[in-house]
């Protein structure tokens, strides 16, 4: 488990197996793909609505008056103060926007995008890593579910305040997104590449607005550009595929539980380490493919290991795995992908 937490030391993925909680952590991965198979599959985390503005738990101004700003980055803390910025404007420098110590605590923010205002919540630990800069993880939720799921039921952040990192989690979009949200029949979900192109929802660019936030993060916070990490459980895992296959300029790692790339020939511009964790009873993806059963549709999904065979091809790895002896809780099989092209 040390070797674990060397490889993964800045942020963590909490799932069950067996029973059996451990963590993984995402920070200074060597190069490869680090594949992590859960006999009993993947926990499902619970949808949990969050605070949200006009509703308790969220002051709202009075009479039409703002409140006075907070210390903190400007946007919405939450149980605090409601405001909203454009990200998508030319942006001040950021000398002159971003406070020289960013309070604690949880913020959301609305930017506007080609379609329309979309919302994400800034997790800022209680304490300024010894670099000065914090690391940053995306955490992209699953269908159905919210940013306060990731943050609360599956612990980013409470592990965020412990180890010292931000964390970014944006809001996705309902699959028909001209029909207001409904977590069975209508849910959030990211723009993976899985939905056909006559869709209203694959016309969404998720991966525009997902790196408008994290720009828009960077004029708020000192933020360590080198050490940013896209992360998210099953279709935010798949989205964090399409960040790394799209966007790998700007993601120093990515992992995907229980998520499958979409991209059908992913070409990311540079080699990009890689952790993905699958259960082998996950029905909703099965490894072996075949049909995908979901409460809002039905389609079919490619078997795990030859998407992950063409995912390790593309960042320079060999495209069958090697297992690895060392597990880090029983139950758990590990396999390695690497070494790449690049070490």
């Amino acid at each position: 488990m040390a070797r674990w937490r060397e490889w993964f030391g800045c942020a963590g993925w909490r799932t069950r197996a067996k029973g059996v909680t451990f963590g993984l952590f995402a920070a200074t991965m060597p190069f490869g793909i680090a594949c992590v198979w859960l006999e009993a599959g993947c926990a499902w985390g619970q949808t949990a609505a969050g605070p949200q503005n006009g509703q308790p738990g969220v002051q709202q101004p009075r009479g039409g008056v703002k409140p006075a700003r907070p210390s903190a980055p400007r946007g919405e803390r939450v149980a605090i103060a409601d405001r909203s910025r454009t990200a998508l404007r030319a942006v001040e420098p950021i000398a002159a926007t971003r406070p020289p110590a960013p309070a604690p605590g949880r913020y959301r923010f609305t930017i506007q995008t080609a379609a329309g205002e979309r919302a994400f919540l800034i997790h800022a630990p209680a304490s300024m890593p010894a670099s000065g800069e914090y690391p940053v993880v995306v955490a992209l939720h699953g269908a159905g579910h919210r940013p306060e799921t990731l943050l609360d039921e599956m612990g980013w952040g409470a592990q965020a305040d412990q180890s010292g990192f931000i964390v970014l989690a944006p809001e996705g979009v309902p699959i028909r997104p001209n029909l207001p949200n409904a977590p069975v029949a209508n849910p959030r979900v990211w723009n993976t590449g899985e939905y056909a192109e006559y869709r209203a929802r694959a016309q969404i660019d998720d991966s525009a607005f997902i790196i408008a936030a994290l720009d828009d993060a960077i004029t708020r916070y000192p933020i360590d550009t080198k050490r940013v990490y896209a992360t998210g459980y099953s279709n935010g895992g798949a989205m964090a595929f399409r960040l790394g296959a799209e966007r790998a300029d700007r993601f120093t790692a990515i992992a995907s539980v229980a998520g499958l790339c979409w991209v059908s020939d992913p070409r990311p511009s540079r080699a990009l380490p890689t952790l993905v964790v699958y259960g082998t009873l996950d029905p909703i993806v099965p490894l072996s493919g075949g049909l995908k059963i979901l409460p809002w549709e039905v389609h079919g999904s490619p078997s795990v290991r030859s998407m992950l065979g063409r995912w390790a091809t593309a960042i320079g790895c060999p495209d069958s795995p090697t297992e690895l002896a060392e597990s880090p809780a029983p139950g758990v099989k590990v396999e390695d992908y690497g070494p790449g092209s690049v070490g």
